[in-house]
């Protein structure tokens, strides 16, 4: 009985020091047992159902009144759900993101993130109550709301296990899209990044809820749940991935994507002001170059011609 034991616990640290890949470095490799790629079948680009969903709804995406009806003068509002890190890229957007050469001039971006808003924050009602106050700061409403980019986390689950906690924050974000379809009924689409890596955290500095895995298993969490059934049902915006952001620590992506301590303050969690431009242009440069999203927005293209090509692909 006691060599039983020890076998298993030493199958449970084998398996716990598994390094962490980037997910989309592993294709059709595994982590623990799981198929890795952004999309489905160790894809890193949308495909099949995923794709033609995508096609859908960029396609209703046009500038809207204050009432969510279309409008020549109307605006395409694109907000920032989440905590501090995701305040702090959007602050950045609402000030230099409408400089993005080519952007559609309806473009609005919207900063509805909130220090501190982990998911169960963002289900209390101050959460909602300060992003009607960044609407009419901005001369917007929230049925104005057709793109979202959301960033959060699960803080108070102290549990590192896998599948377990990823698993866990899936459900979580089955449950915020629901509330962001509440609160923006005329969402279409949910963009995701997951998060940076927090390998650059001091030792001693006591944030044990920010820190690895937990950044690494919140790629999983959005991947499972763009994967899933319940992803773009029930009236929810449809998510999808924008950039993905964990590297390992400074080590260059094989797609080329590198993270620096230089981005991070001290804490290795929040942005310095380097980081947040740059994170913000790479969203912005997502948005314009690519081929779901380019057509809503960019002004390369009406959104006359776009709704009749809502078919084709990609």
């Amino acid at each position: 009985m006691k060599t039983t034991i020890s076998l298993f616990l030493i199958a449970i640290t084998v398996v716990a020091s598994e390094p962490l890949v980037p997910i989309n470095e592993l294709g059709t490799g595994t982590f623990h047992g799981f198929i890795g790629g952004l999309y489905a079948n160790g894809s890193n680009e949308p495909h099949a159902a995923h794709a033609q969903a995508l096609r859908e709804r960029r396609a209703r995406i046009q500038p809207l009144d204050a009432e969510g009806k279309p409008s020549a003068t109307g605006r395409i509002v694109i907000a920032g759900v989440g905590a501090s890190v995701c305040r702090q890229i959007f602050a950045q957007l609402e000030r230099r993101g409408t400089e993005t050469p080519g952007i559609h001039p309806a473009i609005t971006f919207v900063n509805c993130a909130s220090g501190g808003a982990d998911v169960n924050k963002i289900t209390e009602d101050r959460y909602w109550q300060r992003a009607e106050q960044a609407f009419a700061a901005r001369g917007v409403s929230a049925r104005q709301v057709q793109v979202v980019w959301y960033q959060s986390d699960e803080l108070r689950d102290q549990r590192d296990d896998f599948p377990g906690r990823p698993q866990r924050l899936q459900a979580a974000l089955a449950q915020q899209m629901k509330l962001i379809a509440q609160h923006f009924p005329n969402a279409q689409l949910c963009y995701h990044s997951a998060r940076h890596t927090t390998a650059f955290m001091p030792d001693d500095d006591g944030k044990a809820k920010h820190a690895e895995p937990r950044p690494y298993h919140v790629g999983w969490a959005v991947k499972w749940f763009i994967e899933s059934p319940e992803n773009g049902g029930h009236g929810t915006p449809l998510s999808t991935w924008a950039t993905y952001f964990w590297t390992q620590a400074d080590k260059p992506r094989a797609d080329g994507y590198q993270w620096s301590s230089a981005m991070n303050v001290k804490d290795g969690v929040h942005l310095t002001e380097v980081g947040q431009q740059r994170v913000a242009k790479e969203l912005c440069d997502f948005w314009s170059r690519d081929a779901f999203a380019s057509s809503w927005f960019t002004d390369s293209v009406s959104h006359t011609s776009t709704k009749a090509i809502s078919g084709s692909s990609p």
